[in-house]
């Protein structure tokens, strides 16, 4: 099997899957993955923070999360992360925990943030190259093992992406039967820095119609009530605001927590800002031009290019 069977099978995953269980383990080298964004901030001459340009080592360690998994074609699925609890069926998702959970509708069927990239790696396709397919197994099911190779100026980012996993080449262990992401490994220097796999996997089992329900005594809130909380905990209210307009309610909690975090983050002056941040080049030649240009970027961001499928004043827009 070659490159055209492993992109048959990313994009027609989960193909004849009809249950899967097991667990979800994300695994990241911060420092490396830190080393990774400044590498390629400094291959397009970013400006960033004053601490990062100044070459400042990050922290070392590891950040490793578990979350518990239950699919059921086509539309039930469950995930348990610490005390986290993501559940959807038919049309239907709630998020929160054991004590309460946030009722949302989705438009078509879907599956959480762990499953997503797994079940559904088809998102590799644009944003990569597949190179050096061979036949393994993993988990003790046939699969194809493959290298990326990230295309050249490529804006997208597959859906396992952090931002820094789609700049990075992959090495991924695909199921040779579904088509499902076993393992996929991010390569800085050829090591891997940041893994995500399945394990513990158990494909085809029956799973009871329980599994998809929320436990017993759960309060369930609506979307609304959910906003409501969350502004009067970032210290606005509510009363003024409309429950139902995503881009109000977003503001008014940027707001309200800019206001709460204080300088540098409150209401900085212009000295305040300049001062965070290092500037990679002498100034423009002419400031209010400068200027100019972008705030009309800032104010056309939606901006398209005759096929609309590139973002013109956006970087890396397509």
């Amino acid at each position: 099997m070659g490159v055209p069977d492993l992109v048959a099978l990313l994009d027609a995953a989960p193909a004849g899957l009809r249950t899967l269980r097991g667990e979800v383990r994300r695994w990241q080298d911060v420092e490396a993955v830190s080393r990774a964004m400044r590498r390629w901030n400094e291959s397009r001459h970013a400006v960033y923070p004053r601490g990062v340009q100044a070459g400042e080592t990050p922290r070392p360690g590891v950040h490793e999360l578990w979350t518990r998994v239950w699919y059921a074609a086509p539309d039930r699925w469950r995930e348990e992360e610490g005390g986290v609890l993501r559940l959807g069926r038919d049309d239907r998702r709630w998020d929160g925990d054991a004590s309460a959970v946030t009722e949302r509708r989705t438009p078509a069927a879907g599956v959480g943030h762990a499953l997503e990239p797994l079940l559904f790696p088809g998102a590799l396709l644009g944003a990569f190259r597949f190179v050096d397919v061979t036949g393994t197994t993993a988990l003790g099911r046939a699969c194809l093992r493959a290298r990326t190779v990230r295309r050249r100026g490529h804006g997208a980012r597959h859906r396992a992406a952090g931002p820094v996993r789609g700049l990075l080449d992959h090495r991924v262990t695909v199921d040779a039967e579904h088509g499902i992401l076993l393992r996929d490994e991010a390569l800085l220097d050829g090591e891997p820095v940041d893994v995500t796999e399945l394990t513990a996997l158990v494909v085809d089992e029956p799973l009871g119609d329980d599994t998809f329900r929320l436990p017993a005594g759960v309060a369930v809130r609506t979307v609304a009530e959910e906003r409501a909380r969350q502004l009067r905990e970032a210290g606005a209210d509510p009363a003024g605001v409309d429950l139902d307009d995503d881009s109000a309610v977003a503001g008014t909690l940027l707001r309200a927590r800019h206001v709460a975090a204080g300088p540098p983050w409150g209401e900085p002056g212009v000295e305040d800002a300049a001062a965070h941040y290092v500037p990679w080049d002498p100034p423009p030649a002419d400031p209010a031009a400068a200027e100019a240009a972008i705030r009309a970027a800032f104010h056309a961001h939606g901006a398209t290019d005759a096929t609309g499928t590139d973002l013109v004043n956006v970087q890396g827009g397509e």
